[in-house]
């Protein structure tokens, strides 16, 4: 249950399968709720830790509305987002690998803007063996 004031954004993602070798994606689904934003310029995707992959830069999508704010004007995200981050599987190690993320957001309802959150979150890569002919 959330308490008011609480954030009410919420990041998900579903394990990926890859064989070694091979390239895929992760994509991280940020729910933004009906009557909701997040701030475009204040969303963040960094990587602390990926055992055996390199992982390429965040995949932000366009600003859906904008909002002028202290004269400047602001880039929205609105309804479900979500954001790809390339993936590449290094050597031939096969078994599950835990990608640790670091998750910045802010958002705003109405006139309520809330403080900027920062979070960790793990995604999963399952490395199957890349098959030989």
């Amino acid at each position: 249950m959330r308490t008011e004031g609480a954030d009410p954004f919420s990041w998900s993602s579903q394990p990926v399968e890859l064989r070694a070798g091979a390239t895929g994606e992760i994509v991280l689904d940020l729910d933004i709720p009906e009557s909701c934003e997040i701030y475009r310029d204040r969303l963040s995707v960094r990587v602390l830790d990926a055992p055996g992959l390199e992982i390429g830069e965040a995949s932000i999508p366009k600003a859906t509305a904008h909002r002028k704010v202290r004269d400047h004007r602001v880039g929205l995200l609105q309804d479900a987002t979500a954001i790809t981050l390339p993936v590449l599987t290094v050597g031939d190690t096969a078994g599950v690998q835990v990608v640790t993320l670091e998750l910045t957001h802010q958002g705003c309802k109405g006139g309520l803007c809330y403080p900027e959150v920062v979070q960790q979150r793990e995604a999963l890569v399952r490395i199957v063996p890349a098959t030989h002919d």
